[in-house]
């Protein structure tokens, strides 16, 4: 093994240790690290923002596009709306432990369905550094630890804002290990975490951009889309489908993959402002 294959691997065994205190805690005790977390990134918004100039002037300097360099910014209204989200999540429901409807059978013994923690969640996302308190607040939320890995332009803002995880959850007494980003940017990190999580998918359901980060091959038409989809199974994951709303075309094609063979799914593209072509969710199949 690499040293990033071992430092993932340390990675995955300590959030896994994490992830069993956060499914014992309580509903209390989880809202009470979230509330942490709101004030710390409040009152470390100085730090935040010195990590995310950095980020800010090295995607100057790689050329990256307004619209990027928009996505990566964290400014005072940023860190408002990231604390505001972590209150919103404090104050949902708490899913774990409640029970769908309950089932009678003839002798009398019922049987209900009740949600409990997946575990160890990996989430590998593109580069606004706002999902990665997004994720880890949903994650905690439910009683689960989180693998994070970020976009390399957002390192040095992902690595603050979990530092600040970190220590809020402490102060809270829970285990900082339940939230942790991949300290690299390196490619072979996301090899190393797709290697631990792929052979576990029943589906995966990726969009051109993700399927590049996933497989390190460009996708630019539905061809290159499919030769992702195939890296994919590869991997060990059981079907994918390929959405195609960031193809260019006045159709979009998403494509379901499995190791029997494809089915194809095809429609006029919908042009919409936060999607491309409803391509972050379906671009056909709807």
């Amino acid at each position: 093994m690499s040293s990033i294959d071992d430092t993932i691997a340390a990675m995955a065994r300590e959030a896994r240790q994490a992830a069993r205190a956060v499914a014992r805690a309580g509903t209390d005790a989880k809202n009470a690290a979230l509330l942490e977390m709101t004030a710390a990134i409040s009152r470390e918004a100085e730090g935040i923002c010195a990590a995310n100039a950095k980020d800010l002037q090295a995607a100057r300097v790689a050329g990256l596009s307004a619209a990027m360099i928009d996505r990566l910014t964290i400014g005072p209204g940023t860190i408002a709306a990231m604390a505001a989200g972590l209150r919103e999540v404090a104050d949902l429901p708490d899913p774990v432990g409640s029970c769908g409807p309950t089932r009678v059978r003839p002798n009398g013994l019922e049987i209900a369905r009740m949600r409990i923690p997946l575990g160890v969640i990996g989430i590998i996302y593109e580069s606004r550094p706002n999902v990665t308190v997004d994720a880890a607040a949903l994650c905690l939320k439910a009683g689960n630890a989180v693998l994070l890995r970020g976009g390399s332009e957002a390192l040095h803002s992902n690595r603050a804002l979990a530092a600040v995880i970190g220590r809020a959850l402490a102060a809270a007494g829970l285990p900082p290990a339940a939230v942790q980003v991949v300290p690299t940017a390196a490619r072979a990190a996301v090899s190393a975490l797709t290697s631990l999580l792929l052979p576990q998918a029943t589906l995966l359901t990726p969009n051109a951009p993700e399927a590049s980060a996933l497989t390190g091959i460009t996708t630019e038409t539905t061809d290159d889309l499919r030769r992702a989809g195939h890296a994919l199974l590869a991997m060990g994951v059981r079907a994918v489908l390929m959405k195609g709303g960031h193809i260019d075309g006045e159709r979009v094609i998403d494509i379901l993959m499995t190791p029997a063979g494809e089915t194809i799914f095809e429609g006029e593209r919908i042009v919409t402002r936060h999607t491309h072509g409803t391509g972050c969710t379906l671009a056909s199949a709807c």
